[in-house]
C-alpha cells in the first residue's frame, strides 16, 4: 500500500479533475435553465420529436504505462450511437406534461455497453400567473457560471468523457419537485430533490476513469449512496431580482455532492462516498454595450480535501487512517460574454477558490486559480461554426485546449469533427492521469 499512497500523494494535490469538476467545472453547460417547451402544432395537442448522434473518438498517444488503463495503444477509443425522443403533451399554457428517454450504446465499451436513462420528464402546472409548480426528472441551474460549478449544485454532472461531453448531455436531470413565484422584477424557486443520482463517470480502467490513481474503481470501496428522505430532504431555494441592467440572485442549498471522493480507509480499500455539502452565495451580471458581465460568490461546508501524509500512517499501521480533512471553501467567479462582433461569441471566465483554516498535510492547494476562454464563429450563413475552447489551471500547471468544426448540412443534419489535446507541465498536475487521452473526434447528429 505504500507504493499507492505515495502515487495518490503525487498525482491529487489538487484532487483529480472529475472531483474538482463536481465542484468547479463544467465545461460546456449553458448560461440560463435548460428545462423548455417545444413549440406544439395548432391543430394538436401532442408532438414527438427526437434526435440521433453518432460519435466516433480516436486516442492518437498509447496510453501511460505507470498506470492500469485497459488501453494499450492508439486506437478507437468511442463509437457510441445515442438516441433521444421526447413525447410532450400541452392542452395549453398551463399545463404541460414532458416524457423523454436517452439511450445509448458504445461498442468500446468493456462493461455495460448500452444505456438507458428517463431523462428530462415532469408535469407542469400553472394554477395563477404568478405561481408555477413542477414535479419529476428536471434541470434546475442556480448558478451564473458557463463553466464553473460554485453554486450550481442541484444537478449531477456527464463525467464520462472530459470536456468531449456536448451541450446537452452536460447536466442530468434529477427527480423533484420545484415551486416558483416571479413577477417582471422579482421572484423565487425552491426545488425539493427526492433522489440521489450520482454523475455518470467512465468506465473502470477506462482512459478518464476518476479512480484510475487507485487501479480503477475495483480497488476502491463505494459507501452507500445517500437517500433523501421526506422528512429531511436535499433542497435548494433562489431569490431572484430583475432590473434594467441585469440581475441579482441570492443561492442556498443543502445537497450532497454528485462525485464520489475518498472519505474513509477500511481493510486496505480507500472508502469513497458523497458528502453532504451546504452552499450560500449570490450571482449578479449586467448588461454593458456588447459585454454581458456576470459574477459569483459562494461559501460551502462538507468538502472534503486529501491529506498528504497518508504514507506516514500507513508505515505506523494504524487501524485508523485518516484520509481527508473537511473544510470550510470560498469560490468566486468573474467573466463575461462577448458579442460586438458579427457572428462571433467570446466567453471568458476566472475562478478563485480558498480553503478556510488551510493545514499543511492537505494534498490542495490553499488558493487555486482557474479560467476558460471560449471563442465561437461562425462563417457561410452560419452553416459553419468553429469552436476554440481553452481551460487553465494555474497551480495544478495543466490545460485543455480543444477545437471543434461544426457543418450544418440540411437542416436536420448536423457533421462534426475536431480535436482535444491534454496538457500537463509537472508530474503533480491535474491531468497529469490523463494527458495521453488527446483525440480527434468526429460525429454526426440528426434531429427530427
Amino acid at each position: 500500500m505504500k507504493w499507492m499512497a505515495k502515487m495518490i500523494i503525487a498525482l491529487v494535490s489538487a484532487q483529480s479533475p472529475f472531483s474538482i469538476a463536481a465542484d468547479e467545472i463544467d465545461f460546456f453547460s449553458q448560461v440560463e435553465e435548460q428545462t423548455t417547451f417545444a413549440p406544439v402544432d395548432d391543430t394538436t395537442d401532442i408532438s414527438i420529436n427526437g434526435e440521433i448522434d453518432y460519435r466516433i473518438h480516436y486516442a492518437i498517444d498509447k496510453q501511460q504505462n505507470q498506470y492500469a488503463f485497459l488501453r494499450n495503444k492508439r486506437s478507437i477509443t468511442s463509437s457510441r450511437l445515442d438516441g433521444y425522443l421526447k413525447l410532450l403533451y400541452q392542452p395549453d399554457n398551463k399545463f404541460n406534461i414532458q416524457l423523454s428517454i436517452l439511450g445509448s450504446y458504445d461498442s468500446k465499451i468493456h462493461s455495460e455497453k448500452s444505456d438507458v436513462d428517463i431523462d428530462e420528464s415532469f408535469i407542469y402546472w400553472k394554477p395563477s400567473p404568478n405561481w408555477h409548480l413542477t414535479v419529476g426528472r428536471q434541470l434546475m441551474v442556480l448558478g451564473e457560471s458557463s463553466y464553473f460549478q460554485v453554486l450550481d449544485v442541484i444537478n449531477p454532472l456527464d463525467r464520462r468523457v472530459l470536456g468531449l461531453a456536448e451541450l446537452d448531455e452536460t447536466r442530468l436531470p434529477i427527480f423533484g419537485s420545484r415551486i416558483s413565484y416571479g413577477t417582471n422584477r422579482w421572484g423565487a424557486d425552491l426545488f425539493v430533490i427526492h433522489e440521489f443520482r450520482p454523475s455518470k463517470t467512465d468506465e473502470t480502467r477506462g482512459d478518464f476513469d476518476p479512480f484510475i490513481i487507485f487501479g480503477g474503481d475495483k480497488n476502491v470501496q463505494f459507501s452507500t449512496d445517500p437517500r433523501p428522505l421526506i422528512s429531511n430532504p436535499d433542497w435548494g431555494i433562489r431569490f431572484f431580482l430583475s432590473k434594467p441592467w441585469g440581475d441579482i440572485n441570492i443561492v442556498i442549498a443543502d445537497t450532497h455532492q454528485y462525485d464520489a471522493t475518498p472519505i474513509d480507509f477500511k481493510r486496505d480499500k480507500f472508502v469513497v462516498g458523497y458528502p453532504a455539502i451546504k452552499v450560500a452565495g449570490f450571482t449578479m451580471n449586467y448588461i454593458k454595450g456588447n459585454w454581458l458581465l456576470k459574477g459569483e460568490y459562494g461559501y460551502q461546508r462538507g468538502g472534503r480535501f486529501l491529506r498528504n501524509d497518508i504514507d506516514q500512517q500507513l508505515a505506523t499501521n494504524l487501524l485508523s487512517l485518516v484520509v481527508a480533512e473537511e473544510k470550510t471553501q470560498q469560490k468566486m467567479v468573474i467573466g463575461g460574454r462577448y458579442s460586438g462582433i458579427n457572428n462571433l461569441t467570446l466567453d471568458i471566465e476566472f475562478l478563485s477558490t480558498k480553503i478556510n483554516g488551510y493545514q499543511s498535510i492537505l494534498t490542495s492547494n490553499r488558493i487555486n486559480n482557474s479560467a476558460v476562454l471560449d471563442l465561437n464563429y461562425e462563417i457561410l450563413n452560419n452553416r459553419i461554426q468553429i469552436g476554440i475552447l481553452w481551460m487553465h489551471w494555474q497551480q495544478q500547471k495543466s490545460d485543455l485546449a480543444r477545437l471543434r468544426i461544426d457543418y450544418e448540412w440540411l437542416d436536420e443534419l448536423t457533421l462534426h469533427a475536431g480535436y482535444i489535446n491534454y496538457i500537463t507541465r509537472d508530474q503533480s498536475g491535474r491531468l497529469r492521469p490523463y494527458d495521453q487521452n488527446d483525440r480527434i473526434f468526429v460525429g454526426t447528429s440528426y434531429s427530427f
